[in-house]
């Protein structure tokens, strides 16, 4: 017998020396290091919404990595082993099993590694989640926001429904109601409505009130179980809105008289006549709010008769801080070198040219875009009726006319196709949608760079490029590069979802 070599102790068999007196085969037939480990075990779907009990519920793709992990967790004794390698085998997706194969190590006597390959099934059980039970409950709602704004139009709700689903934050709302002057917001879980808010006030000026109900007290434990009620109130400004600022936020000789030019979570406003421009933080607003003097609504056509003069500031431009009566600093720009350019124009309403008297000379801050002989929306200060306390807060010399916005006619032409198309949220409405005022929107988004940065555009397959077109050189023509080709629409729940939500 050659030096270093053993008999084995069952078949005697020459082998090398190992503390356990076996060979290789005999150790195998004798010593199972699985069998401590569970070789059958259940998954749980949820048929309804299509995902899977990690904890928590989740949508995860079979045999991907994530499936993998769940199945592993399910395994009670492999923590008991080294695990070397894991895969799926191939099973009927209509089976309701799936298969494991896993390779294991384990050390079985002083020196001696013994591996194993063995399989493991998993049993796909239905099970319906807790979302899904509510959802056929009459408590379809743990917590709900209601989304208000005291105006006359959806504008606002229409943006807010395109921000929701860039972010993917409609797939965390179980349904949504339109009601009048505003949206309601329901959710499943309370933290759900929490990061809701936080994601309005990233975006919008609101304020928040909460409120809530008890549902149901069991004495036994000492266990209440309550719903939640969220009020968004939505500042009363928008775009295009003509402002009276309050003296609480007339800073540094700006206003009073002011136009909104943007709302983010801070209200930008412009004074067309002396070109600054200040901004109005969320907080500064709601504790002084107000409304405005005028909306887009009464907005009024004018047609532009001459250019008179050309100011250029590009090479004039300041900044300041201004310190208000509130101990607050505002910091404002004097004058806008890029969006916006002062000029003096000759204007008349679009139902009066031709009548003696009906012209106006005023300043604009909309030099970059206006040429003789195009439209423009505006107010006609001069016929506008309003009430005597918002009146006597305007200057004395209040200018007859303030110019908003340019009219692109083209936008409107009769079977025009726009080159991009956006998705939509399915929204229970008490009533039959405004299909005007949509496309309103419609035209606003084509119109304004800023707000196509915020939201998807889908590119439009049955549109025309040269009918699309707009024939005016200073149009912010919709580039190819901002449209995603194909619009899908599907419900992806947040796969990296905390363990451990809130369910109050």
């Amino acid at each position: 017998m050659e030096a270093g070599l053993a008999i084995c102790c069952l078949c005697g068999s020459n082998m090398p020396h190992n503390p356990s007196g076996m060979c290789l085969n005999c150790l195998k037939s004798r010593v199972d290091i699985t069998q401590e480990i569970q070789k059958e075990c259940t998954v749980h779907f949820c048929r309804n919404c299509g995902r899977y009990l990690r904890p928590p519920w989740m949508h995860i793709e079979l045999e991907s990595q994530d499936m993998l992990q769940l199945c592993l967790k399910k395994i009670k004794g492999l923590n008991k082993v080294k695990l070397i390698d894991a895969n799926f085998l191939y099973t009927e997706p209509h089976s309701r099993r799936l298969r494991l194969k896993l390779a294991v190590q384990k050390e079985v006597h002083r020196d001696t590694t013994l591996e194993q390959t063995f399989l493991v099934e998993f049993i796909v059980q239905n099970l319906q989640c807790d979302d899904c039970q509510r959802s056929f409950t009459p408590h379809t709602w743990i917590a709900k926001v209601q989304a208000r704004q005291r105006v006359t139009h959806q504008r606002t709700f229409y943006y807010l429904e395109q921000l929701l689903l860039k972010h993917g934050l409609n797939n965390k709302v179980t349904a949504v109601k339109q009601i009048d002057k505003g949206l309601d917001f329901e959710f499943f879980n309370k933290s759900h409505a929490g990061r809701f808010i936080d994601f309005l006030h990233s975006y919008i000026p609101i304020q928040v009130k909460q409120s809530k109900f008890l549902v149901s007290h069991d004495a036994s434990n000492n266990t209440y179980k309550y719903k939640y009620t969220y009020l968004a109130e939505i500042a009363q400004i928008c775009k295009d809105d003509l402002l009276v600022l309050p003296k609480e936020h007339n800073a540094g000789g700006v206003g009073p008289l002011v136009l909104c030019y943007k709302v983010t979570n801070i209200i930008h406003v412009i004074n067309p006549y002396t070109m600054r421009r200040m901004d109005i933080p969320n907080e500064k607003f709601w504790k002084h709010p107000f409304t405005a003097f005028a909306s887009s609504s009464q907005l009024s056509e004018f047609i532009v008769l001459d250019i008179e003069e050309e100011r250029n500031y590009g090479k004039n431009t300041e900044s300041m801080e201004v310190e208000t009566t509130s101990n607050s600093n505002i910091s404002f720009n004097k004058y806008i070198n890029r969006k916006f350019k002062q000029i003096e124009v000759e204007v008349a309403r679009a139902d009066r040219v031709g009548v003696p008297g009906n012209s106006f000379h005023v300043k604009t801050h909309l030099g970059h875009i206006l040429r003789v002989g195009d439209s423009v929306l505006g107010y006609d200060l001069q016929a506008m009726v309003s009430n005597s306390a918002e009146q006597d807060s305007l200057p004395r010399d209040f200018p007859d006319v303030l110019l908003v916005k340019k009219i692109y006619p083209d936008l409107n032409k009769p079977n025009r196709k726009r080159l991009f198309k956006l998705n939509r949220m399915n929204i229970e409405a008490e009533k039959e949608p405004n299909h005007e005022e949509y496309e309103e929107f419609l035209n606003e988004v084509e119109a304004d760079p800023e707000i196509r940065a915020n939201i998807v555009l889908y590119k439009n397959e049955a549109a025309n490029p040269e009918e699309a077109k707009i024939d005016d050189d200073t149009f912010p023509t919709v580039q190819l590069e901002e449209l995603i080709s194909h619009l899908t629409i599907h419900d992806k729940a947040e796969e990296n979802e905390e363990e451990d939500e809130d369910e109050d």
